[in-house]
């Protein structure tokens, strides 16, 4: 992986993405910052994964993949499920495992980079919507 350089970048709000350029083909994506992962193009993972996909020119955008099937999602590998269905089964008095309530808080943005749950910004949406 040689033929990749990284520089962070900052964006509006002061959270760190990296800029991940090939040198060999002078490709550039931006390795955006998702909770404790990053996201290029149509990726999701590490930093670590984000630049080998750089460096392999892999990196697939929206417009450029390939449908998907139909079925393709019955195999049950979701990465988290609809917080509403946690608060559900949560509610009825189910079993919800902490790992699964990590994972949906982290694919829907409310894990801070240090891996801490965003208190403050769900206390700041409660308190704006319950007016």
């Amino acid at each position: 992986m040689s033929n990749v350089k990284v520089k962070g970048v900052l964006d509006e709000n002061g959270i760190k993405n990296f800029m991940i350029s090939n040198t060999d083909t002078g490709e550039v994506h931006v390795a955006l910052r998702d909770g404790q992962k990053f996201v290029v193009g149509e990726f999701r993972g590490t930093l670590a994964q984000c630049k080998q996909l750089v460096s392999a020119s892999e990196v697939v955008h929206f417009a450029d993949a390939p449908p998907e099937p139909m079925d393709s999602r019955a195999d049950g590998t979701w990465d988290c499920v609809d917080p509403c269905a946690l608060l559900i089964i949560a509610a009825a008095g189910g079993q919800v495992s902490e790992d699964e309530i990590n994972r949906t808080l982290d694919a829907h943005g409310w894990i801070k980079p240090d891996g801490e749950r965003d208190t403050l910004h769900a206390r700041e949406n409660l308190e704006k919507w319950s007016k």
